[in-house]
């Protein structure tokens, strides 16, 4: 508590004053659990100082050892000890708390270090009254010594009994117990080695027992500094590590390493090859006593119709106890099978049994081990049951390695696949390895069981290849139950025949008796047809079929292939051949029925014929494309009693079809084309044609054209092949949403009369100005009308009303065009092409000067930049105007590049007066003065009278002046009637 008081009187600048602390221990200090650390008295043991009457306590436990370890000893140094002497004390007990047993009493500047043996000790200071010094500082370190009881089941390891120096009264255990070596193996050898090894003699004992507890055998004991290992046969050990009260040392480390043996039946060993083992060290470990351990080799996986047929053994190692250890194979899967050996000693001689599984058995006795067994096995399979395949060609085997005896097996060899109306004729044998004991046969059966005929029966080496017909070979292999070999493997290709009836319906084609004709050959007991039936398509019918035949042999007066005019072989019969005759021909027939048939013996290589057919019309066909061709025939000549139809129906329909001819020449009096405009032959007959003259081509105003072709019963020509196209020109309304594009009355040469055309171009957007171009425009001057409304239909303003010729440019300020053209029913011209342009024109102009950099709303939807004025995007497939625009209605428009100070000179369409200024300027998109308007002009200023027009049609042209003409100058206009 600091107090400042001043009295009543003078006063002066006062004090400052600046403070620092420092701690000094109170009370009972939190414990000190780390293995080591340090205390103090006080904040400042070297220049700073403790106070009177303190009373502090440190309880120093460390723990964190992990399992089976505890605190053995505590050493501490001083690196500050100033005390007051005799009055200031510094204590340390050997526990807990001041109750404990007392090590150290000490005050003055002693700094000796010191050693207790403990799981904790208890330092307390305390002061007197009066004199305080530096105080203390002190540091400790601690080891740690075994407790209890550890388990350790890793295949190899270590364990210390302490770190630094181990404890008295110890007595602490670890169990090694190796796991994980896998089914129907246990630890078998455990060997230990001392990297340290440092005890009281004849007082602390290392001590291992065989077992799990110190109920085992004893089999080590020592104390002293022998670091001499060992080995025991076991499958786990207890070290025990006991010291007296008396006298500690530095302790042992332990490290060990494991093998295992098997025992009882290890698991099925399913794979084709593999190897197993007594012991996990057959070379320099060995195995241990009383083992008695099975394996059952039985593979698996050889795939259908295979089994396991013979398994061979080889010993890496073998070296056991002779006439005791014994090492022992059954021909089966248990030891009550045959025993086939029965081994001890040291023979690493294999061999070889036959079956699918073999059984290996290892027992041992009570004394003597060695290094044991290590066997290894491979198998091969024999054929089992029966196999199907359906390849056309393929291979197959017996066996793999050597086949077994009392084999039965069977292979079913039906090729498939061969289309329709086609079976397997004949199956193509070639034999890569065949060695057979000879009591050992293949036997072959035509058909799928040993039920067919016998075809083959074949024992010993012959390879020789062999065929026999099909459709399908039954392969048999059969041994007895002596002598085995390598087996046979053997492979197929085969060829097909025809069988049943083949309907032929393409324009052209060839048909075989079977698939090689050149070298492979025909059945025996064939009988098949070939239905020629080609489709020609809609319209048209097969007129003549042609053949020829690339080969033909046959057994000559045995084997026969006929031909029929007509479907089947009660048709009449064109030809019946046998032998090598290759003579072709040709039919009118629409449709030819060829047969094949064979006897009972001998086959040939067969027969090969192939077609090409000719058409005419026939019936009616439809045509909806706008453009294509035409004909009656494909022959040099059509038919008789003919009756064809072509539909032509453009699909879009353009109202104008031209017809043109490239080929003409039918019966002048008899055999006539005729044109009809419309559907049907009730539609209006526009044309009738015969003879050799090709007609001229001829446009029909028609949506579509029925041509018919009849012919009589006699006498017929080279035929018609004609063409036909449409012709375009506008009709109805058109609607489009183009942004810029061009549309026409017609692509003829001429439009047509009576047109009433009419299009809307409506792009959307911000769309509000057009321009307008003329690329074209032909028309009758007097009465054939081109009419363009700025706006969506013809209630909008007119702004273009043209006739005759083009009215030039325009810009039409509108967000959408409606167009009409109209003929009248007299006089055509080339006709008419409008070009178009949409754009988005800017309502506010920005800046005063073009490429200042500056931006704002042009009413387009996006940003001004005056920087490029035309790059302004206004829309899709829009383009930018500039601000300084004008369109007139029935005048003249225009724009200028400029910010200010745009100026414009306007007009007006003939027959139209301005009603304004002929000029004016603008400013950022101001006009000043306002545009103009043009009104109808109807009469011309005073002047003389003009003669009038001659007599004539309501339309006609007056003799001086045109219709509607203004007077000359200083003159009175007239009208002509």
């Amino acid at each position: 508590f600091v107090n400042f008081a001043s009295d009543a009187r003078i006063t002066s600048t006062g004090a400052t004053m600046s403070g620092t602390s420092s701690w000094v221990c109170t009370g009972l200090a939190p414990t000190y659990t780390g293995t080591s650390g340090s205390l103090a008295t006080n904040s400042d043991t070297t220049s700073g100082a403790y106070t009177t009457y303190m009373d502090c306590g440190f309880l120093i436990q460390p723990t964190e050892w992990g399992t089976g370890r505890m605190t053995g000893w505590i050493s501490w140094t001083f690196t500050a000890f100033v005390t007051e002497t005799n009055y200031d004390w510094f204590y340390i007990y050997s526990g807990t708390s001041t109750s404990a047993p007392q090590v150290l009493k000490r005050s003055g500047t002693d700094t000796t270090g010191g050693t207790a043996e403990a799981t904790a000790i208890y330092a307390a200071f305390t002061s007197d009254g009066s004199v305080q010094k530096s105080g203390v500082t002190m540091s400790y370190t601690s080891t740690w010594t075994c407790t209890g009881t550890v388990s350790y089941t890793g295949q190899s390891g270590s364990l210390t009994t302490n770190s630094g120096q181990y404890g008295n009264n110890a007595n602490c255990g670890f169990i090694v117990q190796p796991t994980g070596w896998g089914s129907a193996r246990m630890t078998g050898t455990i060997t230990w080695t001392f990297s340290a090894f440092s005890t009281q003699a004849s007082a602390d004992y290392f001590n291992i027992y065989s077992g799990t507890s110190t109920a085992g055998t004893q089999i080590f004991t020592r104390s002293g500094t022998a670091t001499t290992g060992g080995n025991y046969d076991t499958t786990a050990m207890f070290a025990n590590f006991v010291t007296d009260s008396i006298t500690t040392s530095t302790g042992v480390t332990m490290s060990w390493t494991s093998s295992w043996v098997c025992t009882g039946v290890a698991p099925t060993y399913t794979a084709q090859s593999g190897s197993l083992a007594t012991n996990s060290d057959t070379t320099s470990g060995v195995y241990t006593t009383y083992m008695d351990c099975g394996y059952l080799i039985q593979p698996t996986g050889w795939g259908s119709g295979q089994t396991t047929g013979w398994i061979s053994w080889t010993f890496p190692a073998f070296v056991t106890e002779s006439n005791y250890d014994w090492f022992s194979i059954y021909q089966g899967t248990s030891t009550a099978a045959p025993e086939i050996l029965r081994r001890s000693g040291t023979n690493t001689t294999g061999g070889t049994a036959e079956g699918s599984a073999i059984y290996a058995r290892f027992t041992s006795d009570g004394s003597i081990q060695k290094s044991g067994v290590t066997m290894s096995w491979t198998t091969s399979w024999t054929c089992t049951s029966t196999l199907s395949y359906s390849g056309q060609s393929g291979s197959l085997t017996t066996n793999s390695g050597q086949y077994g005896n009392n084999v039965n097996c069977g292979w079913i060899v039906q090729p498939t696949g061969w289309g329709t109306a086609r079976m397997t004729g004949w199956i193509y044998w070639t034999f890569s390895s065949f060695n057979t004991a000879a009591s050992d046969y293949l036997y072959v059966y035509r058909g799928t069981s040993t039920s067919g005929s016998q075809v083959l029966a074949r024992t010993g080496t012959s390879t020789t290849a062999w065929s026999y017909e099909g459709p399908a070979h039954f392969i048999n292999f059969v041994t007895d139950a002596s002598v085995t070999s390598t087996g046979v493997a053997m492979a197929w290709t085969s060829s097909w025949v025809c069988t049943d009836t083949l309907t032929l319906t393409g324009t052209t084609g060839s048909l075989s008796t079977n698939q090689d004709t050149s070298a492979g050959q025909y059945g025996n007991y064939m009988n098949c047809g070939f239905l020629i039936q080609p489709d020609q398509g809609t319209g048209r019918s097969t007129y003549t079929i042609s053949y020829t035949f690339p080969a033909m042999v046959t057994e000559l007066n045995y084997d026969w292939f006929s031909l029929y005019n007509g479907p089947n072989d009660s048709s009449p019969e064109i030809f019946r051949r046998s032998g090598v005759n290759t003579t072709g021909g040709m039919m009118q027939s629409p449709v030819l029925y060829a047969k094949f048939t064979t006897d009972v013996s001998v086959v040939k290589t067969g027969v090969t014929m192939a077609y090409t057919t000719t058409w005419i019309c026939d019936g009616a066909v439809t045509y909806t494309a706008t453009s294509g061709t035409f004909s009656t025939n494909s022959y040099s000549t059509y038919g008789n009693n003919m009756v064809c139809q072509f539909y032509i129906q453009p699909t879009p329909s353009t109202g104008r079809i031209t017809l043109s001819f490239s080929a003409f020449y039918t019966e002048s009096c008899c055999d006539k084309l005729t044109v009809y405009s419309g559907p049907t032959t009730s539609s209006p007959q526009v044309l009738q044609v015969s003879g050799s003259s090709v007609p001229a081509a001829q446009t029909f105003s028609a949506t579509s054209l029925l041509v018919t072709f009849i012919s009589d019963y006699s006498l017929f020509y080279a035929g018609i092949t004609a063409a036909w196209s449409t012709v375009a020109t506008c009709s109805g309304l058109a609607n489009t949403t183009l942004a810029s594009g061009t549309i026409t009355t017609n692509t003829a040469a001429t439009y047509d009369n009576n047109m009433a055309c009419q299009w809307l171009i409506q792009p959307g957007g911000n769309v509000n100005t057009f321009s307008v171009t003329f690329p074209s425009f032909n028309g009758e001057s007097c009465c054939d009308y081109w009419s363009v409304y700025a706006g969506p239909n013809a209630a909008a303003p007119r702004s273009i009303y043209a006739y005759g010729s083009s009215p030039g440019s325009k810009i039409i300020s509108a967000s959408a065009l409606y167009v009409t053209w109209t003929s009248d029913v007299s006089n055509v011209g080339t006709g008419v092409q409008m070009s178009y342009s949409a754009y988005c024109t800017p309502t506010r102009a920005c800046g005063t000067t073009w490429g200042t950099a500056c931006s704002g709303d042009d009413g387009c939807g996006t940003a001004l930049s005056c920087a490029v004025p035309s790059g302004l995007t206004c829309g899709s497939g829009q383009t930018f105007v500039y601000a300084c625009s004008w369109s007139i209605t029935n005048g003249n428009s225009g724009s200028n590049v400029c910010g200010t100070g745009c100026s414009a000179t306007f007009s007006c369409n003939q027959y139209y007066a301005l009603s304004g200024p002929s000029s004016s300027t603008c400013n950022n998109g101001v006009w000043s003065p306002s545009l103009p308007v043009c009104v109808l002009y109807t009469t011309g200023s005073t002047g003389s009278t003009g003669s009038t027009g001659s007599s004539g049609s309501s339309r006609s042209t007056g003799s001086t002046g045109s219709v509607r003409s203004t007077g000359s100058t200083g003159s009175t206009g007239s009208t002509s009637t």
